[in-house]
């Protein structure tokens, strides 16, 4: 039980780098500014990246990098090769690479060759990973909820509308 406080702890103060980005990326936009896509990256890979790797990785005998591509493939549809994943994570080939071909050892994960280009990889993750990301989910659910306990009904509802507008100018400016 200390362990998890302690854990939480971390949690809750990596969540004020979180919110201290993405106050930065909200303030550019606000200032009409150029989209600050690099801190919006940073938002997620704090918020995720963290909560997932800290909690489970080492538990369920995977390495950091592991768990965040684990993650990775959960919590973002469509974007599911390994070069999506070296890109967006800023990782290098190399490391993808030999994380992933030890997921696929594990049973955690299938690569498959993309049909119009041989070149391309396509990574589904598979039944075995399932009450992996089950514990994921219920602990980005904890976290969530104490992330945000103090907060009012309506500060969360402005809070989300803030970032579905922030995504919105995203998508309008590509």
């Amino acid at each position: 039980m200390v362990k998890i406080k302690s854990l939480l702890t971390r949690l809750v103060l990596l969540s004020l780098v979180f919110v201290m980005s993405l106050v930065t990326v909200i303030m550019t936009v606000a200032e009409g500014l150029p989209f600050p896509y690099i801190e919006a990256i940073f938002c997620f890979l704090v918020l995720f990246g963290i909560v997932m790797t800290a909690l489970l990785s080492k538990g369920e005998g995977l390495t950091t990098l592991e768990g965040k591509i684990l993650s990775f493939l959960r919590y973002n549809e469509g974007l599911d090769s390994p070069s999506d994943i070296v890109r967006l994570l800023s990782l290098s080939k190399g490391d993808v690479s030999m994380a992933v071909k030890s997921l696929e050892e594990k049973g955690y994960l299938s690569k498959t060759k993309d049909p119009l280009d041989q070149r391309k990889s396509h990574l589904r993750l598979l039944g075995k990973a399932d009450p992996l990301l089950k514990k994921i989910d219920a602990m980005r659910k904890d976290y969530f909820a104490s992330l945000f306990k103090d907060f009012s009904p309506e500060e969360i509802a402005l809070f989300k509308t803030l970032i579905e507008r922030m995504s919105q100018n995203v998508h309008a400016n590509e």
